[in-house]
């Protein structure tokens, strides 16, 4: 994994997450709620409406292979998560990027060309891309705090017609969000005692071994967490992750947590001049 970039969630959880998507949301919902009206004091509300711009690369056949309406339905649904903090999205303008040599997109090599060639400051840059090889079962890079930069701070989706929660969570990147299964800080305990420390560093999103299960999915038909390797911490605890979060890898991320509200709205606020 490389430093100022983060990977997304896999293509192979597209299908599944639908169904699990529409299973768990009223779920989600709810949850929410509870947390925020009766645990939690009021998020900021921050009023800010980002400006994306949609770069669409097409293929050898000058075909872009994903509808508009798509790609907005997606800008839909990574509002209505981001609508907590009163943050929106709305695309100023759609530009046909021809090459399509960036169509299969290479990150160490065209990732930098195209920033240099293509990319607009004071906009939130998105390129839709078919493929990102080398990256397994990639559905979209983004450069992680990429909020606090006016260049090299860009955001890649695959084209799909589900592209609304690997939106949400390559944008959570942008805004400073780890994964809930990050290990650079040591593996977090399930008890929460190392979780300022560990894991995202966060301590509402509970540890998650995801990265323990070589992708296995391990959850059922209602997102619950079946743990069927019988994974447990340090303290031999079994572990419990939130399956619904969307900074996680499982296929029915829905919500962020109130940490992860509270992180956006910092990092945000503190290169507010800069957008």
């Amino acid at each position: 994994m490389m430093r100022n970039t983060v990977f997304s969630l896999h293509l192979k959880m597209k299908k599944l997450n639908i169904k699990l998507f529409c299973l768990s949301i009223l779920f989600c919902s709810i949850s929410l709620k509870v947390t925020l009206g009766q645990t939690q004091k009021p998020l900021p509300c921050l009023q800010k409406k980002f400006n994306v711009i949609a770069h669409i690369v097409l293929d050898d056949k000058g075909e872009r292979n994903v509808e508009l309406s798509d790609i907005q339905a997606g800008i839909d649904e990574m509002n209505s998560y981001f609508s907590e903090i009163c943050i929106s999205f709305k695309i100023c303008e759609y530009r046909n990027i021809e090459n399509y040599q960036y169509d299969d997109m290479v990150f160490r090599t065209d990732g930098p060309e195209m920033n240099v060639i293509y990319h607009e400051e004071f906009r939130i840059n998105m390129y839709f891309v078919t493929s990102l090889p080398g990256i397994s079962g990639g559905a979209g890079l983004a450069t992680l705090c990429g909020i606090a930069k006016q260049t090299n701070n860009n955001i890649w989706i695959v084209k799909s017609d589900n592209m609304g929660g690997t939106m949400a969570h390559e944008m959570g990147h942008f805004f400073g969000l780890q994964h809930t299964f990050l290990t650079i800080g040591g593996d977090e305990l399930v008890d929460g005692s190392n979780c300022a420390v560990s894991g995202d560093s966060l301590c509402d999103t509970p540890a998650d071994p995801y990265e323990r299960t070589n992708g296995s999915f391990l959850v059922n038909k209602l997102c619950e967490f079946t743990n069927l390797l019988k994974l447990k911490d340090a303290n031999g605890e079994f572990y419990d992750p939130d399956t619904r979060n969307i900074m996680s890898y499982y296929p029915c991320p829905c919500r962020f947590s109130y940490q992860q509200y509270e992180k956006m709205v910092e990092t945000y606020r503190r290169y507010t001049k800069m957008w």
